[in-house]
């Protein structure tokens, strides 16, 4: 795997302190198979964890890969929720897609705090991780709010990658969740118009008989998002 950009800065993005939950003692069980998934052309809506992810759940830690729809997924603001859809897709990165704003970042174990992660990750470019820093809080009158991994590029330990090809997995629930992945609270899969557009026509099918508003109202998201969100070019305009 090709390391692209390397990094320059850091900041904790929890400088208050410890976190809600303790890190998630790891269980292991056979990996399953799953079939692969061609890629999607707009691979930059996409918001997702990769396999070798360890998600705490009500019995532990378990791979992302290895989770089943209905498993209970500890969440930062409802405790445990069940996940109602598991989507994966495997991204092949050729030439044409070598812009950095669509390649994978990779966050190495404790670039964002000690611990934070517990082990080094992959995810999506604007797959939003959880962040109290006031440096990105201070005009914006919040006290937490999720940013995109790609605006953490430039941090030690923080990298755009580029793998031949990835599979990327979607983790939906009722509502927009903030979820623990080795000891680093983010994202789970937002209803939002892009990340939708980016699915599969079979992966829509299978979301529309959970949310079905997502045909009777196609404008609006049936989900609320988790916090307040910046982007990339938000965080750009702050750090100028």
């Amino acid at each position: 795997m090709q390391v692209v950009q390397e990094t320059s800065k850091v900041t904790s993005l929890y400088p208050n302190g410890p976190e809600r939950a303790d890190p998630p003692t790891r269980i292991g069980r056979p990996i399953s198979k799953s079939s692969k998934l061609p890629a999607h052309r707009d691979i930059k809506a996409i918001t997702c964890f990769t396999p070798g992810t360890g998600i705490a759940t009500k019995n532990g830690a378990k791979l992302v890969e290895q989770l089943r729809q209905g498993d209970r997924i500890l969440t930062r603001d409802r405790g445990f929720q069940p996940v109602r859809w598991i989507g994966k897709r495997q991204v092949s990165f050729s030439a044409a897609l070598h812009k950095r704003d669509a390649l994978p970042v990779m966050i190495r174990a404790d670039a964002l705090g000690a611990g934070r992660p517990e082990r080094d990750i992959i995810v999506s470019p604007r797959h939003r991780i959880l962040t109290s820093d006031r440096s990105y809080l201070s005009i914006m009158g919040e006290s937490e709010a999720l940013i995109e991994a790609r605006a953490l590029v430039g941090r030690p330990g923080i990298t755009c990658v580029m793998p031949e090809q990835l599979t990327y997995i979607h983790l939906l629930f009722d509502q927009h969740e903030i979820i623990l992945s080795d000891h680093l609270w983010s994202e789970s899969f937002y209803l939002g118009r892009p990340a939708v557009a980016a699915l599969l026509r079979e992966q829509c099918n299978a979301i529309k008989e959970i949310f079905p508003q997502i045909d009777t109202a196609p404008n609006t998201s049936p989900q609320m998002l988790a916090r307040v969100c910046l982007t990339h070019e938000e965080v750009q305009m702050q750090c100028a």
